[in-house]
């Protein structure tokens, strides 16, 4: 789906901080605490946020209207439920899959004008 193609344009948004868009891929399908959010994020980009940076990061996502906070999922642990859960929003949702494809065509565009030219050497 291409970015014209969204009911709603949430330019405004665009383009995410890389940490932004890190939370809300980590948050797709699942409800995550803090903690949880930065262990997803090392698990799946192999990169680390640090305690505040993500603290604040996710105020701003609140206020945003990206991600809220949520209760706990009942198979959370006691001591899990005393935690602040966060659960991606429907507008969330609609900004993530607008940076990816941003994000996608410019790549591709990268790709096209970065084809080794004759003589070049690496």
């Amino acid at each position: 789906m291409s970015i014209e193609q969204y009911k709603w344009k949430p330019f405004d948004e665009l383009p995410l901080p890389p940490v932004e868009l890190q939370v809300l891929v980590a948050l797709t399908g699942r409800e995550l605490h803090g903690y949880g959010i930065m262990k997803k994020i090392e698990k799946d980009a192999g990169s680390r946020v640090r305690t505040g940076t993500l603290h604040k990061t996710l105020v701003r996502m609140v206020d945003k209207g990206l991600v809220s906070p949520c209760k706990a999922p009942s198979h959370a642990s006691s001591e899990d439920q005393r935690r602040k859960y966060y659960r991606m929003t429907g507008k969330g949702a609609r900004v993530k899959a607008a940076e990816l494809d941003r994000l996608e065509k410019l790549i591709e565009l990268g790709r096209q004008h970065t084809e080794p030219k004759p003589g070049w050497s690496y």
